[in-house]
């Protein structure tokens, strides 16, 4: 559009809005970077503006300054490494008037305001070429207050880039209530469950993440799952095995814990009991597995998501699952091979769950290591 005045779409942030963004703990929730924590879409080139990028929602902001720069594994789940999130928190900013920004939310928009389409879809190697598109809409359109797109992270939704020098001081008013820290326990555990729908998780820290994650239901095979637990924990430590009632305290908010447990653990055991298809809400009569919310389910589908070595421990003369048995959700789990505590479990119950464990740590490399870590630890 060279000689030629631009004229772009133009998209009214109204007073009154919510943004989100990310920023280090030690900046200003409302203050402009000059230069950024990590290289973002329209950044300045050559510190013509200062800048701000906000979202319209958390996750989008999430989304937006952490998967760029990360990659998925063979499965489609993508891990924030633990260091990309120390430091870091999530603010919110009300809008205390309106906002006019260039639209870049559609090919009409983005051919109105003379921009390249991958402008706005390009991965972190196609950086530069959108900050030289941004540079230049700062530079030929005063009136603008920054840069509205859709999220290739977390489509439909909007995200922003605002220029500091056209956002008045005072017009973006930190909501300190609203702010979460992302590299304590719970801010990590938060941040896993808020990303897990775009499949994404948190690398857990080093050391707190356990190694197996013993899933049971209590009415179905709570001995089987107990004995597991205990001889697990006695051959690779009490915080490398989680089984709810033993690894959780008292006053806990279980469920972002219980999520960020499962998706952090090397292994998911599956204690299948006779019963585990068929046992019964009391209140509906319905079974258990049919319910999207019940817990067994829904750590299952969880690791089912993730990177977790997942295996089914049939429990006595039970048969094997079947697909027709399960929900469409579960249905990889009757593909997985299984353990068996051996027939007679009840009468010889110890004996059954060390041969299980024996195998388990020979065939899990993870697992035999730290046995053997925790082996020399407990010796010394």
């Amino acid at each position: 559009m060279s000689g030629q005045r631009r004229r772009p779409a133009r998209f009214l942030v109204p007073a009154g809005s919510l943004l989100w963004r990310v920023h280090p703990r030690d900046r200003g929730v409302d203050e402009f970077d000059v230069v950024g924590p990590r290289a973002m879409r329209f950044d300045s080139l050559d510190g013509g503006y200062s800048w701000l990028y906000a979202s319209e929602s958390e996750v989008t902001a999430l989304a937006e300054w952490f998967f760029p720069h990360t990659s998925r594994n063979g499965g489609g789940v993508l891990t924030v490494r633990r260091r990309e999130v120390a430091g870091m928190q999530v603010s919110a900013l009300r809008v205390s008037r309106d906002i006019a920004v260039v639209s870049l939310l559609s090919d009409r928009d983005l051919a109105a305001a003379g921009v390249d389409p991958v402008a706005v879809t390009d991965g972190p190697e196609g950086f530069v070429g959108s900050r030289k598109h941004a540079a230049t809409l700062h530079r030929e359109l005063p009136e603008a207050a920054g840069i509205v797109w859709a999220s290739t992270e977390n489509l439909p939704r909007r995200t922003f880039l605002l220029f500091g020098d056209r956002v008045p001081a005072g017009v973006l008013r930190p909501v300190p209530e609203l702010g979460r820290d992302l590299d304590d326990p719970a801010g990590a555990a938060w941040l896993t469950e808020t990303l897990a729908p775009l499949r994404a998780r948190v690398a857990a820290p080093k050391g707190e993440g356990p190694l197996v994650f013993v899933n049971y239901r209590s009415s179905d095979a709570h001995t089987a799952a107990v004995l597991l637990d205990k001889t697990l924990a006695a051959r690779l430590g009490p915080d490398a095995v989680f089984r709810d009632t033993r690894s959780m305290t008292p006053g806990t908010v279980y469920p972002p814990h219980l999520m960020a447990k499962v998706r952090a653990a090397e292994v998911l055991l599956v204690v299948v009991g006779p019963r585990w298809e068929t046992a019964v809400d009391a209140r509906t009569g319905k079974p258990h597995l049919d319910d999207p919310h019940d817990w067994v389910r829904v750590e299952i589908e969880a690791a089912l998501a993730g990177r977790a070595k997942i295996i089914p421990v049939l429990v006595g003369a039970r048969g094997t699952l079947a697909v027709d048995a399960l929900p469409p959700s579960l249905a990889a789990l009757a593909d997985r091979q299984f353990a068996q505590l051996q027939h007679g479990f009840a009468e010889y119950a110890e004996s059954s769950v060390t041969t299980v464990v024996d195998h388990i740590l020979r065939t899990t490399p993870a697992l035999a290591a730290a046995a053997r870590a925790w082996t020399r630890k407990s010796a010394g």
